[in-house]
């Protein structure tokens, strides 16, 4: 039997041993990003990681405060874009040389064990630019990650914050993989626009979060229920700030979307779903 903890953010970790998007411990963006709710893990379990997968290059996915913790022999993987040479540099620079590059849409056997697929960006339609659709991955970052599990023949889905806007892309990607759970970004209040725009005020700001979050629910439901996975998991941007900003960002935020036991919640009543859970 599998298992899997989430800890913090978009950090899971399968089997005590497979850890994606590691940051456990602290504050991140010169202390102004801190963990909610998450739990904590001792530093001595790390010593168990073999392999770790970075979806992108926000710091938030790849704590270096974490990695640290890892044996120097851990396999990392990292989806095969251009901008992800930086975090290249980086884990070398702490002496982490077992490092591979993997393509997109490809499955990539990792063991006897584990396969992986790098699912490319779905969340450029989401953009304010919507009307420009790319149609090189090189303009996105935030990739995401199929695991394919051999003991039980699962596949899981983890997108980071990867919103699947563009799920006609994924569809076509993955014709014939049952997708049999699925990780998802839950909480979209920290992107720049509108928290980061001084000329709007702060019920103007409220609206347009209000609006991108509502968006982005029917989005969700409208792929979950082409993929039809068999549990959903809301995870991904569990965070809250720590700085200057801090009482202006709760008071944008609607509680529903950073509280995990709410949210799923609020998405059961909302589109009548029953197979969404938070891991505890």
């Amino acid at each position: 039997m599998n298992t899997f903890h989430h800890y913090n953010n978009a950090n899971v970790i399968i089997n005590n041993e497979f850890i994606f998007d590691p940051w456990l411990y602290g504050s991140i963006y010169n202390n102004s990003w801190y963990p909610y709710g998450g739990k904590t893990l001792k530093k001595n379990k790390l010593k168990k990681i073999k392999y770790c997968f970075i979806s992108h290059l926000h710091k938030d996915h790849w704590d270096i405060d974490t990695i640290k913790y890892f044996p120097k022999k851990t396999l990392f993987i990292i989806p095969k874009l251009r901008v992800n040479r930086v975090i290249e540099m980086s884990l070398k620079k702490h002496n982490f040389k077992n490092i591979i590059f993997a393509p997109i849409k490809k499955f990539v056997k990792i063991d006897e064990k584990y396969s992986l697929s790098v699912v490319r960006p779905l969340n450029n339609e989401g953009l304010e630019t919507k009307n420009i659709i790319y149609k090189d991955d090189e303009k996105e970052i935030d990739a995401g990650v199929i695991v394919k599990i051999k003991n039980d023949n699962s596949n899981h889905l983890l997108l980071s914050d990867n919103c699947p806007y563009n799920s006609k892309g994924f569809l076509n990607d993955y014709k014939n993989i049952k997708i049999n759970s699925v990780f998802f970004p839950f909480n979209g209040y920290a992107s720049d626009y509108p928290f980061c725009y001084d000329n709007l005020s702060l019920s103007e700001k409220k609206k347009v979060s209000e609006k991108k979050i509502n968006e982005l629910q029917k989005k969700l439901f409208k792929f979950f229920k082409k993929i039809k996975p068999n549990v959903l998991i809301p995870y991904s941007s569990q965070f809250t700030l720590k700085n200057k900003n801090e009482k202006l960002f709760n008071k944008i935020i609607n509680k529903n979307f950073i509280n995990q036991k709410k949210y799923c919640k609020y998405f059961s009543e909302k589109f009548k779903i029953k197979n969404i859970y938070y891991l505890k």
